[in-house]
């Protein structure tokens, strides 16, 4: 509703469904409140707005939609994707947004941690540069809120000079 109101783009970064299974770590699909299948109609009928206005500029599935996959086979987050019509980046995946004249390269993705400290956690999300080149990294997971930013050393091949660049971890 917020991103409605304020006509805000968001991505979807994982864990939209409790999806327990039999086997499941945490709640199993005994406790759940709803079914993994209720979950999903519950969750593309919250979203479909945001959909149709074009707001949602990608979903990538978590650890909880993962424990479907491993089970059954089924990615309900592929599904949920394909239902909403809107880009579907599997583990993680790079988006690429222009503000004014200027193109950004985000990296997304649920991310995998058992961190529990602050320092542990954005260590988490930091390591992701290593593998990966963006101006911006985002990851769910951690169950904290926390964006910073760090400077790096790269070569600008336009101007031919090595320049400090900013890298965004949210």
């Amino acid at each position: 509703k917020y991103a409605l109101d304020e006509n805000l783009y968001v991505m979807l970064m994982g864990d939209l469904h409790e999806a327990g299974t039999k086997k499941s770590i945490g709640d199993s699909v005994y406790t759940q409140l709803i079914s993994p299948g209720d979950q999903l109609a519950e969750n593309r009928a919250m979203l479909k707005p945001l959909a149709d206005r074009g707001q949602i500029l990608g979903l990538v599935h978590g650890n909880h939609e993962q424990r479907i996959k491993n089970d059954v086979g089924l990615d309900i987050s592929s599904e949920l994707a394909t239902s909403l019509k809107v880009e579907y980046g599997g583990y993680g995946c790079f988006l690429m947004i222009r503000v004014g004249n200027q193109l950004y390269t985000i990296y997304c993705t649920h991310g995998v941690s058992g961190a529990k400290t602050l320092d542990s956690k954005r260590k988490a999300i930091r390591d992701l540069r290593l593998f990966n080149q963006a101006d911006a990294f985002a990851m769910g997971h951690v169950h904290a809120a926390d964006f910073f930013a760090e400077s790096y050393q790269g070569v600008n091949k336009r101007n031919k000079v090595v320049q400090d660049f900013d890298k965004w971890f949210i």
